[in-house]
């Protein structure tokens, strides 16, 4: 089978990218061919290559300024060129303007499209126009598939989990180590790592502002930010700056930046602090897990999901539980292990690769076989 891949970006940002990447590595270990479509070169497109993924440039741009209006109907012709050259048996489109492109040339060449949802964020006009004119819809979670209306054909919708990357699962030595000393300094810890870029969204503050209390009662923890920088919200990182400085609290912040090796930095960590906002899935929540590493998280109806009940009162916590809920984890550290090792077999044994391309395939078959469309 023949699976064009296509993403809006060009950028390595999140979670969105991780899990387009580990699935177009999943199909081709699996026997399919795999061609990755990509808007520019960058750092996406370095990744991809660097695993062994075919990629190629067409351009994508903005439906909302209206310059590209004219291609929701007439495909592009560079897309209608790249399409006919790979002669791909589905076109699995990664975000909306993708699939905005790639709806126009599935329909003039009888291929069927995919939409890959990855966020629970409601777009009315351009999610009803893609339930009309793809042939499925993939959904990270329940909450995603909540935003699309059903009565416009429910049985596009399917859930399909993001999965974890293989290499997590790894036992070998990384860097660590190297990590953890950089980090910590000549304090004992424990480390407490905030997974997730610089932004509003990612709910930082939540924990810039718990750490007065954890210090007062674990004076040598330390905390370190793991994520880049929000071009949307380029002032964040000092706003989070003037916070800690204002508690007296900015010795104990390492800013860490993006990572590449997420697996070393995870395995650097005791404890995984998760203050997001809003998601359409959770990749640090099974990152976590698949580490056995004890997590704080916010308490979202998506994590929900993704959390055993049993679990749910050590590591989902509301807003203002961040302080209590963090030092609950220190205090009763065999605990917390063991919460946590609950939570690496729940990730295994539901989150594997192996799942994700075997529920992918067989969606792929039933729209071939016109199932579907």
């Amino acid at each position: 089978m023949r699976v064009l891949g296509v993403f809006s970006t060009n950028q390595l940002l999140g979670g969105g990218e991780v899990s387009f990447a580990l699935s177009l590595r999943g199909l081709q270990d699996n026997g399919c061919e795999v061609l990755a479509l990509l808007p520019d070169h960058g750092p996406l497109f370095d990744h991809l290559l660097g695993v062994g993924i075919r990629c190629q440039i067409a351009p994508q741009t903005s439906f909302r300024r209206g310059g590209s209006v004219q291609f929701l109907l007439r495909p592009h012709p560079v897309w209608i060129e790249a399409v006919r050259a790979f002669e791909p048996d589905v076109i699995h489109c990664n975000a909306i303007r993708s699939a905005l492109y790639g709806q126009a040339v599935g329909r003039s060449l009888s291929i069927p499209v995919v939409f890959h949802a990855r966020t629970a964020q409601k777009d009315p006009p351009f999610d009803q126009f893609l339930m009309a004119t793809t042939s499925a819809i993939v959904c990270t979670s329940q909450v995603v598939k909540e935003r699309f209306p059903t009565w416009f054909g429910a049985e596009k919708l399917t859930v399909i989990s993001n999965p974890i990357d293989p290499a997590f699962l790894e036992s070998k030595a990384g860097q660590e180590m190297e990590l953890r000393s950089e980090w910590l300094g000549t304090a004992p810890g424990p480390l407490i790592g905030v997974i997730g870029r610089l932004s509003p969204a990612k709910g930082q503050n939540l924990v810039v502002e718990s750490a007065p209390e954890i210090l007062r009662h674990h004076p040598s923890c330390r905390f370190v930010l793991i994520g880049g920088g929000d071009s949307l919200y380029p002032e964040y990182a000092s706003r989070l700056e003037a916070k800690l400085r204002a508690s007296g609290c900015e010795e104990a912040f390492v800013f860490a930046g993006f990572q590449s090796d997420m697996r070393s930095a995870y395995r650097a960590l005791d404890i995984v602090a998760f203050p997001t906002l809003a998601e359409g899935f959770g990749r640090v929540l099974i990152e976590a897990g698949a580490l056995s590493k004890p997590i704080v998280a916010t308490d979202l109806h998506v994590f929900r999901e993704i959390m055993p009940p049993a679990l749910r009162k050590h590591f989902l916590a509301e807003p203002g539980e961040f302080a209590s809920r963090l030092i609950d984890l220190i205090d009763a550290e065999s605990l917390s292990s063991a919460a946590a090792r609950e939570l690496h077999n729940h990730v295994v044994a539901n989150y594997s690769l192996d799942r994700h391309v075997e529920h992918l395939t067989q969606l792929y078959r039933r729209l071939t076989r016109g199932d579907l469309t």
